[in-house]
């Protein structure tokens, strides 16, 4: 998925939050994925549990720095690509 075919959005408020993802219609494959990976999340609550984990230690391992959210991405990034391996095999 490009990046011209891509955007992402962040929401941080304390009492609702959210993450959006902008798919143009060129990007589609890459949001097939995405769907995958989130149902994948949804029915398996182990996988959630795992996702939820390294996200909260990339955030607490954040100090801030001008890259942070590519830091924090980088991460995530092991754990990531493991679940949508998981969640590919899952969904056939």
């Amino acid at each position: 998925m490009s990046s011209e075919s891509h955007w992402f959005f962040n929401h941080h408020d304390p009492e609702i939050g959210y993450t959006m993802h902008l798919v143009s219609k060129d990007g589609a494959t890459g949001l097939e994925k995405l769907i995958i990976f989130r149902d994948y999340l949804n029915s398996h609550p182990d996988a959630r549990l795992r996702y939820a984990d390294v996200k909260r230690k990339a955030e607490h391992s954040n100090t801030g720095e001008r890259n942070s959210t590519m830091i924090y991405g980088i991460q995530k990034k092991k754990v990531v690509a493991e679940l949508i391996s998981e969640a590919e095999k899952w969904q056939k």
